[in-house]
């Protein structure tokens, strides 16, 4: 027996659904040609969009916003135990996305506890291998921190 009214069961029913452009699905080479961890990682991402539906404003077509962009999270910890996917791989994953524009890294976290690196999803994508392409990259660490260092006596 359901007890969830029917404006429950959508919502329901919308919270485990992920959105994907059909220009990626179907049209989008790039996307098929990146390493297969790369795609996964970035259907986990597309599962940590929260969306919500935007209305239109005279004469144009109404659409879906991503809430979170700009904050999702996705650690390395996270990455490793919850999907079983290396250090190694997820960082490639995240360097392969961000240098053709499918995500953005928008806050660097610090690597110690709840300072997290926080992403967005970007259309950056659709006019990667033209002269429009901006490029992006992640920075790489030059301190120390979240490194452990043996020390030899």
């Amino acid at each position: 027996m359901n007890l969830l009214t029917n404006e429950q069961i959508f919502r329901k029913k919308k919270k485990n659904s992920i959105f994907l452009p059909r220009s990626i699905i179907i049209d989008s080479n790039l996307f098929w040609s990146m390493p297969k961890t790369a795609i996964r990682v970035y259907m986990i991402f597309k599962g940590k969009c929260v969306v919500e539906k935007v209305n239109a404003k005279s004469g144009r077509e109404s659409g879906w916003m991503i809430k979170n962009n700009g904050k999702i999270k996705f650690s390395y910890k996270e990455a490793k135990e919850k999907y079983g996917i290396s250090c190694g791989s997820f960082a490639k994953a995240i360097d392969s996305l961000i240098e053709k524009g499918f995500i953005d890294l928008d806050h660097q976290g610090s690597g110690t506890q709840d300072d997290y690196n926080l992403y967005a999803i970007s259309d950056r994508w659709q006019s990667y291998g033209t002269e429009f392409f901006v490029k992006a990259a992640r920075t790489k660490r030059t301190d120390n921190r979240g490194k452990r260092w043996s020390t030899v006596d």
